[in-house]
């Protein structure tokens, strides 16, 4: 694959994540992006993921086996660390343009993780006795949104509909 090929790449995992920023609720903001970036290196996996307090260790460069490399991802709060880690089989070989491609995917993948926690719904402590909203169907989630919304709110609501049981 030419740079001209992959810079084109990288713009549509862009657009990809720009997309799915636009749509009403954003379900897998991370998940959409990782897609796109295994696919723009044709890897066998791609994980974007916050590592927890205790795991935490200084990435300065790319950390690289036989058939993995781990990038440092940027993050707002200095007390997150977050990797991007991309695996590949073992008889391919990374050259420099596909770690710098790596590189620019975790500065993205920064972002990305950023907009994913501003954009998640609250997560409200239910009182005594109630249940959490479930499913994950367009309308759920359209509902879960309104009463995220509505729960800031001084307002009385009254919500009307079938009991199923």
């Amino acid at each position: 694959m030419t740079s001209d090929a992959r810079t084109t790449d990288l713009r549509q995992v862009v657009a990809a994540v720009s997309a799915a920023l636009t749509r009403p609720a954003v379900e897998d903001l991370p998940g959409i992006f990782e897609r796109h970036v295994q696919q723009l290196l044709s890897m066998r996996a791609v994980r974007l993921r916050e590592i927890p307090a205790r795991y935490q260790a200084r990435l300065v460069t790319p950390t690289r086996t036989s058939e993995s490399i781990v990038v440092g991802v940027p993050t707002a709060d200095p007390g997150v660390q977050a990797v991007l880690e991309a695996s590949f089989e073992r008889d391919r070989t990374l050259d420099e343009r596909d770690v710098e491609l790596l590189t620019s995917a975790a500065q993205l993948g920064g972002l990305v993780l950023e907009a994913a926690r501003r954009w998640a719904p609250a997560r409200a402590v239910l009182p005594p006795g109630a249940s959490p909203l479930v499913g994950s169907s367009r309308s759920m989630a359209t509902l879960r949104d309104q009463v995220v919304r509505v729960a800031q709110t001084d307002f009385t609501v009254l919500v009307e509909g079938p009991i199923e049981r």
